[in-house]
C-alpha cells in the first residue's frame, strides 16, 4: 500500500519530517545543516523518517550549469554523511536524487545500500519528460524482475501516471490545499457499482465563486443530473453535505461575520452561509480532498510490487 505524504505528514503510516530547503532556495536562503541536523536529534522519536539536507543547484528560475550540478551532489552527498555521524539512524535518512543529477550519484547510492532514496523530478519538466528520467532511474533501482532494491519516496509526485507506473513507497502532495482553495473537489469516477482510483478524477468546483463555474466544464452545477446524484452519493458516504448560501448587496464598508459570511464580489455583495458544507468551506473541501488521496493510497497494490514498463538497458521510452 503507498503512503501519501501531505505536507510533513504521511497517512497510512507515519510521520516524515523534509528540511524546507527547495522553499528556502526559491527565497535564495539556505538551512544550516548543523541547525537542521539539532532539530532533527531533538525530536526525533516524533518522525518516522527524516529528509536529509539536500543542496539544490542553480538559483530560482535559472537552470544549473553541469559544474553547479556535481557540486550541489557532493554537498548533499557531505550533509548525509554529517547527519549519520551525528546518530540519525541510517533507516531513517532519506537522501535525495534530483533529475539533472548525473546517474552516477544514483549508482553510488545503490552500491551504498541506502535503505530509502527520494527521486525528485524537476519541476520545469513536462510528465513525459519526468517517465522518461523515473523509467532510467528504474533500470538502476529495480531488479531483473522490476521489484525495487529499496524504497523510494516520489517529491511532489501526485501525478496519477506517474503514482500508478512506479513502485512507490510513499509520495508527496500539495495539490489538495490547491483544488480547495480554487473551489473544487476530487471525485473519483464511478464504474460498474465501484468507485474507480486508476483513472484521472474528476475536478469538480463547488462554489458559487469557484473559476469553473463561467466556463460551463467541471462544475457540479453543470452536470447531468446522474451525475449529480453519483457525487452526492460520494460525498455523503465520506460524510459531508454540499451546503446552501444566497448572495446579498453590502456597503463598501461592510466588515464580514466571521464563520457566516463571505466575499462574492468584495466590497459590493457577500454569500450568506445557510448551511455549511463544501460549496462554502475551504477547510470542508481540504478535508474531502485528504480523504480522497488517502482511499487512492488504499487501492494501491501491497508494496512492493514490480516495475512493468521496463525498457533495455540504456533505451529510454
Amino acid at each position: 500500500m503507498l503512503s501519501l505524504h501531505i505536507g510533513a505528514l504521511i497517512f497510512m503510516h507515519n510521520a516524515m519530517l523534509d528540511s524546507g530547503a527547495f522553499s528556502a532556495w526559491t527565497q535564495n536562503e539556505e538551512v544550516n545543516i548543523e541547525n537542521y541536523t539539532d532539530f532533527v536529534l531533538k525530536n526525533l522519536d516524533y518522525f518516522s523518517y527524516i529528509v536529509n539536507l539536500d543542496v539544490i543547484p542553480g538559483e530560482w528560475n535559472r537552470s544549473p550549469t553541469k559544474k553547479e550540478a556535481e557540486i550541489a551532489c557532493r554537498k548533499g552527498w557531505e550533509n548525509y554523511k554529517y547527519m549519520l555521524s551525528k546518530g540519525i539512524p541510517a533507516d531513517k535518512l532519506i537522501h535525495v536524487f534530483h533529475q539533472g543529477d548525473n546517474f552516477e550519484w544514483l549508482e553510488k547510492f545503490m552500491k551504498e545500500n541506502l535503505k530509502y532514496i527520494g527521486l525528485s523530478p524537476a519541476n520545469d519538466k513536462t510528465v513525459q519528460e519526468k517517465i522518461k528520467w523515473l523509467d532510467k532511474c528504474m533500470e538502476i533501482t529495480t531488479d531483473k524482475q522490476g521489484y525495487p532494491l529499496n524504497k523510494w519516496h516520489g517529491f511532489a509526485v501526485t501525478s496519477l501516471k506517474m503514482m500508478l507506473r512506479y513502485p512507490w513507497y510513499s509520495v508527496d502532495s500539495s495539490s489538495w490545499t490547491t483544488f480547495a482553495r480554487l473551489g473544487s473537489i476530487l471525485v473519483p469516477k464511478y464504474k460498474k457499482g465501484r468507485w474507480v482510483y486508476d483513472e484521472q478524477p474528476w475536478v469538480l468546483g463547488m462554489t458559487s465563486r469557484s473559476p469553473f463555474i463561467d466556463r460551463k466544464l467541471k462544475h457540479f452545477n453543470n452536470l447531468s443530473l446522474n451525475h449529480k446524484e453519483v457525487v452526492k452519493n460520494y460525498i455523503a458516504i465520506q460524510g459531508y453535505s454540499i451546503g446552501s448560501s444566497h448572495i446579498e448587496n453590502v456597503r463598501p464598508d461592510h466588515k464580514l461575520k466571521q464563520g457566516k459570511e463571505l466575499w462574492y464580489e468584495k466590497g459590493k455583495s457577500v454569500e450568506v452561509i445557510d448551511e455549511v458544507g463544501l460549496s462554502n468551506s475551504n477547510q470542508q473541501r481540504n478535508e474531502i480532498n485528504i480523504l480522497y488521496y488517502q482511499d487512492l493510497a488504499r487501492s494501491m497494490p501491497e508494496w512492493p510490487w514490480p516495475f512493468k514498463h521496463r525498457r533495455k538497458r540504456g533505451s529510454f521510452l
